[in-house]
């Protein structure tokens, strides 16, 4: 049980410590290969946000997966839609638990 919290955690830690290197704008190298884009000036990547995502959570990894791709759908700017496996009810609890202390 540890290991699947301290998982999933680990993941928002990361996501949190790099999400200002994650969301700028990438400026590509556009060399004499991609002729005649190169000609007309620089380009870069600016990522956006999906919309809505969905989590659907297994019973073996009933903490680690939504808590680590909730992290990864926030950071990206997403929605998140997490449907927790029937099989693991008091996990599903406490993640609504933990997601109403935190949002409101």
């Amino acid at each position: 049980f540890l290991g699947d919290v301290f998982a999933g955690l680990n993941t928002v830690r990361e996501v949190k410590s790099h999400l200002h290197e994650w969301m700028g704008p990438e400026n590509l190298d556009l060399g004499w290969t991609r002729f005649p884009f190169n000609a007309m000036g620089k380009a870069s990547i600016h990522t956006k946000p999906l919309g809505v995502v969905l989590v659907l959570t297994p019973w073996n990894f009933p903490f680690h997966i939504p808590i680590s791709a909730i992290g990864d759908i926030l950071g990206a700017g997403n929605r998140v839609v997490v449907k927790p496996s029937e099989v693991t009810p008091r996990t599903s609890a406490l993640l609504v638990e933990l997601v109403r202390k935190t949002f409101e």
